[in-house]
């Protein structure tokens, strides 16, 4: 899945969260009658920054290591697989390209 989707998806998920918590501190104000000690929407953010924050911290750590992860596990079975004359870099690039969703033409 590419990382636009999962961000977007994070934060729909982060947007879903701080309705429903501001819903729910309003109507527990209401219920109870007395009023709340913060406003209806910090609720709403603090319980969206607790659904993205994380998700979105380690998506970016992700995006930062994966290059690195990807050639740390391909390297060694391309150079043990790797025919006479063929060139490591020229294999790994064709692995990155499949790993961005590309053809490898």
């Amino acid at each position: 899945m590419p990382p636009t989707w999962t961000a977007l998806i994070v934060l729909a998920i982060a947007a879903a969260g701080f309705v429903l918590a501001r819903a729910r501190a309003r109507n527990a104000a209401q219920r109870e009658g007395r009023r709340l000690h913060s406003l209806a929407h910090y609720y709403g953010w603090t319980a969206a920054i607790y659904a993205a924050g994380p998700a979105l911290l380690l998506l970016a750590m992700w995006l930062v290591a994966q290059p690195a992860v990807t050639r740390s596990l391909t390297s060694p079975v391309l150079q043990a697989e790797a025919a006479e004359g063929a060139v490591p870099s020229l294999m790994m690039a064709d692995v990155q390209r499949l790993a961005a969703g590309l053809d490898a033409a």
